[in-house]
């Protein structure tokens, strides 16, 4: 608790006389509502990751008008609190799930080995991200791709947070994508409100029914880089085979 406080106090102390811009969207392009700075009484209402950095929808009080848009970056101490806490809450969610990984893979169920396998390979699929950019299963790089399919009802969304050690471990050799089932892409954003993920997230084309995925657990995939399926189940179990991929 004590470092935090410390970043917390470093934070305000040097951000003090920053002046950040609050915009109509997500991108350094869409147009500038307002110009912010500490003294702001700033709401935070939900986080986006994106590849420039993390994008912040917050509300601002101001001549009393409230007024709502984006900033970019942690700069403004509201701001960098919000993460902080993000960041503890989700970490302590985070490591039991995470600890599953490194247990034996359980034995496979009869009934479930009598399923009609998936098909062994991924056709190309693609949808919008959060930011609107339009992200493909081609576009992907990295000698693995994880595709975590998950839902806003059940246990599956979980499963896609537990993958974000993984990511910080991993990223540059291994490429993660995530397809919400269920869930329009104009939705993606509220649905992802409590967490900020690093990596993409886009709406399902279509294509959970033919890879025998429930919604209510989800189902994590490992594709080499033709999109050749090497391992499926939980995130736990892809992450175990992903380790034995890469050694």
């Amino acid at each position: 608790m004590i470092p935090v406080i410390l970043l917390l106090a470093f934070l305000q102390t040097n951000q003090a006389d920053q002046r950040v811009p609050l915009r109509e969207g997500c991108s350094a392009d869409d147009p500038q509502l307002a110009v912010l700075t500490a003294a702001d009484r700033v709401e935070v209402r939900g986080a986006i990751a994106g590849g420039d950095g993390t994008c912040y929808h917050v509300q601002v009080a101001r001549g009393g008008e409230t007024i709502s848009g984006y900033v970019l970056g942690a700069t403004l101490p509201a701001v960098a609190e919000f993460a902080v806490a993000r960041d503890q809450a989700a970490a302590r969610g985070l490591e039991a799930i995470a600890a599953q990984a490194a247990l034996p893979a359980p034995a496979k169920n009869a009934a479930v080995a009598a399923q009609p396998p998936a098909p062994q390979f991924f056709e190309n699929f693609s949808g919008r991200d959060l930011k609107g950019k339009l992200v493909s299963l081609d576009s992907l790089r990295g000698r693995l791709i994880v595709v975590q399919f998950w839902s806003p009802r059940g246990r599956s969304k979980q499963q896609l947070i537990s993958l974000l050690p993984f990511y910080n471990q991993y990223r540059g050799r291994v490429s993660f994508l995530g397809v919400g089932m269920g869930v329009r892409s104009n939705a993606l954003a509220a649905e992802l409100d409590d967490v900020t993920l690093p990596f993409p997230q886009i709406a399902d084309p279509g294509i959970a029914r033919r890879y025998d995925v429930d919604p209510r657990a989800g189902k994590t995939f490992v594709l080499d880089s033709s999109h050749r399926v090497l391992a499926s189940g939980s995130a736990a179990d892809a992450m175990r085979a992903v380790r034995e991929f890469l050694q």
